[in-house]
């Protein structure tokens, strides 16, 4: 801990001694929070990320501004800091195969390249259609809120919202089908608490003329039985600077597209324009496509598409004296994040006085970007 003004940190379980809050984080390393109270502020290419018990998996706190501090009370173990950049953080299922056997690990999962470690699930999703009974509730100002009870440990729970009319239930829309149910999940209904007719409403200063009579259950039914419902990235692996394909045992149709988490590193310039001007600055930025654009089998955008939080890059540099665009002076002012592919189409703009007479062109060259965060202890 820290006893005094300009005493060096000093964790348990920290190799960093460099005397310094703020610490490195490599591409593709983490960092679980000492137990503890911290104020902890991630760089602009790292999450703050905590342990889900049920599914395993690492989960990113979402509404993260790069550099905001937040007081943080960890137990040691399931809060981190990740610096993913450079490694596939999901996979889209696009093929999920058939006649396989349901369960855990049952289909081994293996990446061509960056080591990355994967739980596949197979079987236990949800349909899409959730049966209502009869009677579907009353006086519903704002739709309540659903939930699927979970799955066994190392399953996605199922998640959906309900949908109203006339203050009653009309359906839900399952948003994630979940993986690995053993048995179809119960449901449960909590009405909102800010909805005028909800007796629990904390603003109301009388009992509402018509409170809701919810609606009490409904059903849903498994699908994907012998089929993967599921990839799951227990380890991201190590950078890299393209994208891996899978490899299924045993080998079946299954086939999977890889969700990336890439920043860029530099650029390939494939046309260097021309008139640009004797040292004059211009500006790149963006790099299409910045979401996997792979169609899904089944919908579970928890563990599939919500994964990256993608932001455009912006990189700067100056012309030759020919008037070109070049690699050499090129500034990174920032690598931006969740990119899926390189070569993707960077936009030139000259940022000086003279307009080019032919527009260059470039394409982004990618990978894993290095990152700081900083970590201050707040106890005693």
């Amino acid at each position: 801990m820290i006893g005094g003004q300009g005493i060096p940190l000093s964790v348990k379980g920290l190799s960093y001694t460099g005397g310094s809050n703020a610490i490195p984080l490599p591409a593709g390393q983490a960092m679980v929070i000492p137990a503890g109270t911290w104020q902890v502020a991630c760089g602009i290419y790292s999450w703050m990320q905590v342990l889900d018990p049920i599914s395993g998996l690492w989960r990113t706190v979402n509404g993260q501004t790069p550099g905001e501090a937040r007081i943080v009370k960890s137990d040691g173990a399931n809060v981190r800091i990740a610096n993913l950049t450079g490694c596939a953080v999901g996979a889209v299922i696009t093929n999920a195969g058939s006649g396989l056997t349901n369960g855990f690990g049952t289909v081994a999962v293996t990446p061509s390249a960056g080591a990355s470690v994967w739980r596949s699930i197979v079987g236990g999703a949800i349909n899409t259609t959730v049966t209502l009974p009869t009677f579907k509730g009353a006086n519903y100002t704002y739709p309540p809120a659903v939930f699927f009870s979970p799955p066994p440990p190392g399953g996605i729970p199922a998640t959906g919202k309900a949908v109203i009319s006339a203050g009653a239930l009309t359906g839900i829309t399952v948003t994630n089908q979940g993986a690995g149910y053993l048995v179809a999940p119960t449901i449960t209904f909590v009405s909102d608490p800010k909805d005028p007719n909800n007796p629990a409403n904390p603003t109301l200063s009388v009992a509402p003329a018509t409170p809701i009579n919810p609606i009490l259950s409904a059903t849903a039914a498994l699908t994907g039985t012998g089929t993967v419902t599921g990839l799951v990235v227990l380890d991201p692996g190590t950078p890299l600077t393209a994208t891996p394909t899978f490899t299924f045992s045993p080998a079946s149709t299954v086939a999977a597209t890889a969700v990336m988490n890439y920043t860029v590193t530099g650029i390939t310039v494939t046309a260097g324009g021309a008139a640009y001007g004797n040292a004059q600055q211009y500006i790149l930025y963006g790099s299409a496509p910045a979401i996997t654009t792979a169609t899904p089998i089944y919908t579970n955008p928890a563990i599939e598409k919500g994964l990256t939080s993608p932001r455009m890059p912006v990189l700067t540099g100056p012309s030759t004296a020919g008037g070109a665009i070049q690699t050499t002076g090129l500034v990174i002012v920032d690598a931006g994040l969740g990119l899926q592919v390189s070569g993707g189409t960077m936009g030139v703009i000259a940022a000086g006085n003279s307009l080019p007479t032919t527009i260059a062109q470039a394409t982004a060259v990618v990978g894993g970007t290095d990152d700081l965060f900083f970590l201050m202890p707040m106890d005693g």
